[in-house]
């Protein structure tokens, strides 16, 4: 029973964080801006104010609020946010990318994928070679189906960052999926652009398998470029239409 009890709490209090957390990231609870007193968050959401509480320290360990007394619930600013939350990823949504949010996330993949598919290339095992040539099979066969494509894509970048052999690299590489998600969120697919996407991972594999860690590096920053331009033709496609 208490079990039962916990679960409903945790159901009650996550409504309420990723309502508000939705909210915050997209800008409609602007950065600075005091959340609605206790009283009529309550009323709001009809819970206790023990789920309330909850809900707002869950926001605050992911870097999206302040509580301070006499003033309140405050939205922090974007560079204390925690980015790499799979959550706060997750609740972004395509139309609040700006241009600068857009160029740091491929900052930050140009600084270390490079680095860890080279590091991959000279310390792959025969499992990992493996299950990187499988999930590029994987992305081969399913060319004409857009969400199977992009498991297979994403569990070629989980082998890669396993195959560094580094933990450190490993846990930053479960927040980097993260980013890929929402990155597919944002490009408009083609299958033109998905045959280059698979010969792209094709030529990262090959220069895995062989260890040849300038060339992984390479082959990586070639990805990661490739969907910054796509990236940018989408948003200013997107632009463009909202200017009509």
């Amino acid at each position: 029973m208490r079990r039962d009890a916990d679960r409903g709490l945790r159901g009650m209090h996550g409504h309420i964080v990723e309502q508000l957390g939705r909210s915050i990231v997209n800008g409609e609870i602007a950065v600075g801006e005091v959340l609605p007193p206790e009283a009529e968050m309550l009323e709001r959401f009809a819970v206790s104010r023990t789920v309330l509480r909850e809900a707002l320290r869950v926001l605050g360990s992911k870097g999206l609020v302040e509580s301070r007394q006499k003033v309140g619930t405050r939205v922090r600013n974007i560079a204390a946010w925690s980015l790499l939350d799979p959550d706060v990823m997750s609740w972004l949504e395509t139309r609040s990318l700006t241009p600068d949010l857009r160029d740091r996330l491929l900052e930050f993949r140009r600084i270390f994928e490079p680095a860890a598919a080279a590091l991959a290339a000279q310390r792959a095992t025969p499992a990992d070679r493996a299950a990187l040539a499988a999930a590029v099979a994987g992305m081969k066969n399913a060319i004409n189906d857009p969400a199977d494509y992009f498991n297979a894509d994403l569990a070629f970048h989980k082998h890669l960052f396993a195959a560094t052999g580094n933990p450190f690299l490993v846990s930053l590489g479960h927040a980097v999926l993260g980013l890929l998600s929402f990155a597919f969120k944002l490009q408009q697919h083609s299958l033109i652009t998905w045959k280059i996407g698979l010969k792209m991972h094709t030529a990262l594999l090959f220069a895995i398998q062989t260890g040849d860690a300038a060339a992984a590096g390479a082959a990586m920053l070639d990805i990661i470029n490739r969907a910054g331009a796509e990236l940018d033709e989408f948003m200013h496609s997107a632009g463009a239409q909202a200017d009509q």
